[in-house]
């Protein structure tokens, strides 16, 4: 949801450093983070709040970006009016 020209985005990364460097450069652009240790966590951030963009790594623990997209846009299909914006980081 954007307010203010704020972009909330969901970043579903594990790897710590990579967490902190996306984060300085996003909030540098006027994001609002939201940061998810691993898929299945980025899943149940996706159910409940809205986000502009989701930022997802591949290779996580739990849940891998594969099969965390594939329940998102499953998700989707089921509910079309909670559409996020998915890239592959």
């Amino acid at each position: 949801m954007i307010l203010d020209d704020t972009l909330a985005v969901l970043l579903i990364e594990d790897n710590i450093i990579n967490q902190r460097v996306i984060k300085i450069i996003l909030e540098k652009n006027n994001c609002q983070i939201s940061i998810a240790t691993n898929g299945l966590e980025g899943y149940k951030f996706f159910l409940v709040a809205e986000f502009d963009l989701i930022l997802m790594d591949i290779q996580m623990p739990l849940l891998d970006g594969y099969k965390a997209t594939k329940k998102i846009r499953t998700f989707e299909l089921k509910h079309p009016e909670k559409e996020e914006h998915l890239f592959w980081e």
